[in-house]
């Protein structure tokens, strides 16, 4: 049964709970299969590496990069995975927020 006729079928029998479970689960599997074959991507690219710090990222988290320079940010973890787009020579810490 694909997906659209389970949301139907909890549609129907006005189980709104779970359909929005059934969606919620499911968009979380195409974020992580769009990261993975991003990230597959970059790598086969050589894009990933010297840019990258020795910090592994969940694509379902997000986190607070602490800059050099007092500033800081809130980013997905899904991007960071990625691509790394700061220089890691400027960046105080990291941090998992949520």
């Amino acid at each position: 049964m694909s997906v659209l006729d389970q949301v139907k079928a909890l549609w129907s029998a006005g189980k709104f709970a779970e359909m929005d479970e059934l969606i919620a689960a499911e968009a979380t599997k195409e974020a992580q299969a769009l990261a993975d074959t991003a990230a597959a991507s970059v790598v086969a690219a050589g894009e990933h590496g010297e840019h990258s710090p020795a910090f592994e990222f969940d694509p379902g988290s997000d986190y607070r990069v602490h800059f050099k320079n007092g500033c800081s940010g809130e980013y997905a973890g899904a991007v960071l995975a990625v691509r790394f787009p700061f220089d890691p020579a400027q960046v105080e810490s990291v941090e998992r927020i949520g």
